[in-house]
Formats: C-alpha cells, sequence, structure tokens
C-alpha cells in the first residue's frame, strides 16, 4: 500500500530543484495544459492563503490513508459488503469511516470501521442500519449533492473515468462539508476533471461549486529521470489543495510547478506551496 505521508525534503534543495528544471519540463507535453487563465489579481497570495492550501491538500493525502487502511481492514473480515464511498470523520480518538448508501429517507450504514490517532483500526462494526441524523447522514447527503452538482459540470469526462468522492470536514470550515469529485484512477495518478462542491452541513444545501482543473492529465507516466512536474492552472489563480494532494499521493514525488496567470508557484514534495516569481518575468 502507498505511504502518503508527507516526507522531510530540504526546502532549499526542493527549491533549487525547481528552479533548475523549469524550463526543462516547460516542454514535456504530457504535464502541460495550455488554456486561457482567468482573470486573477496581481497582488502576491499571502503566506496565510499559501499555508491553508497547504494543509487541505495534506488533510486530503491523510483522508485517503484513513480509507486505505478502514477499507483494508473491512475485506479482511470477509464480510460481504459493498464498501461504498468512504467516509471518514475526525474524532477525539482518531477516526471513524462509515461505509453505506445515502438516500433521502436516511443513510443506510453498511459498516463502521474505526481508528485510533495512530490509525490503527481499534474495532469494525458492520450491523446494518438506516441513520437519519449524524456524521454519516451529513456526510453522505454531501456526497450524494456533490456528486450530482459535479455531474452538472464534468459533463463527456463522466464517460471515460470513474469518479471517486471525498467529504472532507476540515477543522477550520466546520460549518460546510467539502465534497471533492475527482477521477479515481485504477493505476497511477493523475490531476484534472475534478470539482469542489462546499454543501451545507447543517441543511444539505449548496453553497458553491467550482470545477478546479480541465483536462484529466496522467501524472504517474513520466520518465524516470523527471525532476518536476508542469501544469497550467486555467480555472484557479492559485494552485488547488488538489494539486498539493496529487503531489503527496504520487510516487515517486516530485515537484510540481504551476503557472497561473500572474505568478508562477512550486509544490514541493512534502506539499509546501511556495511562489517562484512572478509569470512575466
Amino acid at each position: 500500500m502507498r505511504n502518503h505521508t508527507p516526507g522531510r525534503a530540504s526546502p532549499k534543495i526542493v527549491q533549487v530543484a525547481i528552479a533548475a528544471c523549469y524550463i526543462m519540463v516547460w516542454a514535456w507535453s504530457p504535464f502541460f495544459v495550455q488554456a486561457q487563465a482567468p482573470s486573477c489579481p496581481e497582488a502576491r497570495p499571502s503566506e496565510d492563503e499559501l499555508t491553508q492550501i497547504r494543509n487541505a491538500g495534506r488533510w486530503l493525502a491523510l483522508y485517503e490513508i484513513v480509507c486505505d487502511r478502514a477499507g483494508d481492514a473491512l475485506m479482511a473480515t470477509g464480510a460481504s459488503i459493498e464498501r461504498g464511498p468512504c467516509l471518514a470523520q475526525r474524532t477525539r480518538a482518531g477516526w471513524s469511516v462509515a461505509y453505506g448508501q445515502w438516500r433521502t429517507e436516511g443513510f443506510d450504514q453498511r459498516a463502521v470501521v474505526r481508528l485510533n490517532s495512530s490509525r490503527e483500526v481499534t474495532g469494525i462494526d458492520t450491523t446494518a442500519s438506516t441513520v437519519r441524523e449524524g456524521w454519516a447522514y451529513e456526510f453522505g447527503r454531501a456526497a450524494s449533492v456533490g456528486r450530482s452538482e459535479a455531474q452538472n459540470k464534468l459533463d463527456v469526462l463522466t464517460e471515460r473515468h470513474t469518479y471517486g468522492v471525498i467529504v472532507a470536514a476540515y477543522p477550520w470550515h466546520d460549518t460546510v462539508l467539502t465534497t471533492y469529485v475527482f477521477p479515481d484512477p485504477e493505476e497511477g495518478t493523475v490531476l484534472g476533471g475534478d470539482v469542489r462542491v462546499e454543501v451545507d452541513a447543517d441543511t444539505g444545501s449548496i453553497r458553491g461549486s467550482q470545477r478546479l482543473h480541465n483536462e484529466v492529465v496522467p501524472m504517474s507516466g513520466s520518465p524516470q529521470n523527471s525532476r518536476a512536474s508542469v501544469l497550467t492552472a486555467v480555472r484557479t489563480c492559485v494552485p488547488t489543495e488538489t494539486d498539493v494532494f496529487m503531489v503527496l499521493r504520487r510516487e515517486p514525488r516530485i515537484p510540481h510547478i504551476v503557472i497561473a496567470e500572474a505568478w508562477i508557484y512550486g509544490i514541493e514534495p512534502n506539499g509546501e506551496v511556495k511562489v517562484l516569481r512572478r509569470r512575466e518575468e
């Protein structure tokens, strides 16, 4: 199983590697998507903004680790349960992971896996029940609403890819469940064709949604001597948390360069987001 835990690369080494390989990787078409960028502010993004992008990307990577471990533990029991979307909530004791199907009359819960703060499995409950309130119901509703909204934004892409769903309850966004719908590759890592949908945790209504990238780009087919990958931001003015997520889940990890309208950014292998320079320099 892949290890998604952020690494400890030297910042100076990584920044030198990003700067040195920028011109070289520009021409690597598998990683370069050219399109009209949005109208972006000229001001340099604040460190707080870049830190929040990093933290959200790391949270998504941690979510995937938790889901992988809970799913493996559930399958090891031999229970014939359709796992479905992984819904994971962080608790004081660790994590609770629920599997089932959300319906208008309630969340049909089929299994719950509990993990401690070290992400070790501490309990599995395969008792079927219909939940009409609580975190699993809210997360399941957000997953259903988010998937439906994403289908309206992904058009023909849904015909070519299988899509996964993550529902993130960020600690700094306690009234909103942020649902991500993105290509779920069988092999390797891809970036693009992803949608972020913000769902009100109490009412299930959509607060906002955005398609984050255009084309679906394979990120694992790079040459063995690749030192970085490059992508042009065409729908956002700064790197997204899914950019960071892609860097953290890719093996081997290499820096990633995001070319936005006003600024060029580097994402280091540990998920740190840096401003490299103005685009026109």
